[in-house]
């Protein structure tokens, strides 16, 4: 039997289901929430107890919609994110196929490309899938509960980057309607979801105001506050890269980079695929976008800006998470260090 609360100005439904107790909150009404209530318990009996051979990809579908409805659409979004960074690698696998070498292989590659903070929450993210999979379909998942995030610093001497010669290539061959954006960000270092958020109140001279970001959501965008408190940051940009962005504006869209309708950011996806239709038929290394971040940190780093500076300007959330990634191109000097503790009086 299903019992109904108001909690604050949201509703919930608490009830028991194989055994266990249940609760699905958030509802701005009751009737919603006996929606909800109804939803699950007529999904439980037309499921299958437990689908043969479920691959990771549709351990993810069954999983977001079980939790639809239940959650914030904002949270929704931000769990989408990190589970499209896991499919890339593992959607294809048999979830019970999911051994202990497959994850470390799996943990190395992120290792690769997110920071260390990024790749736990991928982890713990599939956990949590598998969790609702076990529970729901009995699947036999232990490998991935029982694994332990491998521990790294996280130098990553074989991050790739674009030199400012090799970005010239690139920005020479874009298409003129997606070049401003992609020159902003190797110029900036700026997140992608940060420069397709941006609106024209941001920009004020040569500098711009970093205070929101556009989370990926097919078909959909939404635009809530920046990755951490760090990221909230005032840049200064070149004034070419202001004089650009301005050139390319589109008048009546209040988003610097708008999309086919004025009142919509440019889609991830669609910046995306000119990005691959672009690299494809060069002849450079190979990045991914946000590769044009950490090719805008090395270069500083490379030419001597600070540490904290660089630190400030990504809006990372510590100088660590800085160091983390990008420690091994600090100049490292030891005949300029033996030298001046030569003036050393013994």
């Amino acid at each position: 039997m299903a019992s109904y609360e108001k909690r604050g100005a949201k509703w919930c439904v608490r009830f028991r289901a194989g055994g266990e107790n249940k609760r699905l909150s958030g509802f701005a009404t009751k009737k919603a929430a006996e929606a909800a209530y109804i939803e699950y318990i007529n999904r439980k009996e037309t499921e299958p107890e437990r689908p043969a051979r479920m691959k990771v990809s549709e351990l993810t579908d069954k999983f977001f919609a079980y939790r639809e409805g239940t959650v914030k659409r904002s949270t929704q979004v931000s769990a989408r994110q990190l589970i499209d960074m896991l499919l890339e690698k593992l959607g294809d696998y048999v979830v019970e196929d999911i051994s202990e070498d497959v994850l470390r292989e799996l943990d190395r590659k992120l290792m690769k490309r997110y920071t260390d903070a990024t790749r736990a929450q991928i982890i713990a993210k599939l956990k949590t899938m598998c969790r609702y999979g076990r529970k729901a379909y009995g699947l036999h998942v232990d490998a991935v509960l029982d694994y332990k995030v491998l521990r790294s610093q996280q130098i990553k001497e074989d991050l790739v980057v674009w030199t400012p010669e090799q970005y010239a290539v690139f920005s020479a061959a874009v298409p003129v309607k997606y070049k401003a954006v992609f020159d902003l960000l190797y110029a900036t270092g700026m997140r992608v979801g940060e420069a397709l958020a941006l609106t024209w109140n941001d920009i004020r001279g040569n500098s711009i105001r970093i205070n929101k970001t556009m989370s990926r959501a097919p078909g959909a965008f939404v635009i809530g506050p920046p990755k951490t408190m760090s990221s909230n940051r005032t840049i200064s940009v070149d004034p070419r890269i202001i004089a650009e962005i301005h050139a390319a504006r589109v008048p009546g869209s209040r988003f610097v980079f708008p999309g086919p309708g004025k009142d919509y950011p440019l889609a991830y996806y669609t910046l995306q695929g000119a990005w691959r239709q672009v690299t494809a038929k060069l002849d450079l290394p190979k990045i991914t976008i946000h590769g044009l971040r950490h090719s805008h940190a090395s270069w500083l780093i490379s030419n001597g800006v600070p540490i904290p500076a660089v630190s400030k300007r990504l809006g990372h959330a510590n100088v660590a998470m800085t160091l983390n990634v990008y420690s091994h191109l600090l100049p490292q000097d030891d005949e300029m260090i033996t030298r001046l503790v030569s003036k050393i009086s013994f």
